[in-house]
């Protein structure tokens, strides 16, 4: 998302306020119509998410619910400080969309709001509870680390608002979003057991910023050799797994004994690059002046070497060679 806070605070705005619009629209003509099917509620509230969700997703996100915007907080997918431009978009969007159903339909069911049927408060919680969570949980699946979304698979949250409505709509409502709650309740002045859906949303919120906590993959990090943990390398002391970053092979040529020394460095690790690049050809240089006898230095300010070079014999230089060997 490349949009700036205020726009994508807009879109959380007016994305709400389309799936309240949508969703408590259908339930006030409904009821004005003397009930329809819970399947026809069901499909309304499966559009009312759809829609705003394909119409903002990439624009912010298309949260349009506190639960899932403090979810993703929790679970270090969101910034905090982004959080409470979006969530007064939510409730703001929500508002603007229940007073629309207000106007044009006039108060009938509430206005929409989501009322525990008979007041069974413990069975509201559950059940609200176990849906917000699967709804979570399809959001989670979406953001998921190197996924690639296909498109069917952006239905999944109104799949699961849709199944929602059709099963746990006439007991609970079916809210699942604390804005979608609260915009119908203030409107139509009926707060009966506001608090439980509040809560149920605040609990699957926890729940799923936990289950990113401790299933979600850790990124891939490069090996510290400043940490013996990091690294699955044998250490040469202490007897654990790892790289021993006292004690590593210099680099520095053999000596004449043929062995390769070893240097001890302090705690803080190898030498750090100091930034210089070798010539390469002072570097080809080098290795000549190491194969070929007499070859003189031609660094600039080095003074040349005095050691003549091999005389070839009558039977060229392989015979020279063979002299001056019988000299020794």
């Amino acid at each position: 998302m490349t949009a700036s806070l205020a726009t994508r605070s807009l879109a959380e705005l007016v994305g709400t306020a389309m799936l309240v619009g949508i969703g408590c629209g259908a339930i006030v003509a409904g009821a004005d119509a003397g009930g329809v099917g819970q399947w026809v509620l069901a499909v309304s509230w499966f559009l009312a998410v759809l829609l705003p969700v394909v119409a903002f997703a990439r624009v912010s996100g298309a949260h349009l619910n506190p639960a899932v915007t403090l979810m993703l907080v929790g679970s270090r997918r969101f910034p905090v400080r982004e959080a409470p431009p979006y969530i007064a978009a939510q409730f703001a969007g929500a508002f603007v969309g229940a007073g629309v159903v207000l106007l044009s339909l006039g108060g009938a069911a509430h206005v929409g709001a989501t009322l525990p049927r008979g007041d069974n408060l413990p069975r509201t919680f559950v059940d609200e509870l176990g849906f917000t969570v699967a709804l979570l949980l399809s959001v989670v699946y979406l953001s998921w680390p190197q996924k690639v979304v296909k498109a069917w698979e952006w239905f999944l949250p109104a799949i699961v608002v849709g199944v929602s409505t059709y099963l746990i709509g006439p007991w609970t409502g079916s809210s699942l979003n604390p804005a979608r709650t609260f915009a119908p309740a203030v409107l139509s002045g009926d707060y009966l057991g506001i608090w439980v859906y509040f809560s149920a949303a605040l609990v699957a919120a926890a729940f799923g910023a936990a289950f990113v906590w401790v299933f979600e993959p850790s990124p891939i990090r490069a090996p510290d050799p400043r940490n013996p943990e990091t690294t699955g390398l044998p250490a040469e002391s202490g007897g654990r797994r790892g790289f021993d970053p006292r004690r590593f092979p210099s680099g520095a040529p053999r000596d004449a004994g043929g062995s390769r020394e070893t240097r001890e460095l302090p705690l803080g690790g190898p030498p750090r690059f100091d930034g210089r690049i070798p010539d390469p050809l002072e570097a080809a240089e080098g290795r000549r002046r190491r194969t070929l006898p007499g070859t003189p230095n031609r660094r600039a300010g080095a003074a040349p070497s005095t050691t003549p070079p091999a005389a070839a014999g009558p039977g060229g230089p392989g015979t020279a060679g063979a002299a001056d060997r019988t000299a020794r």
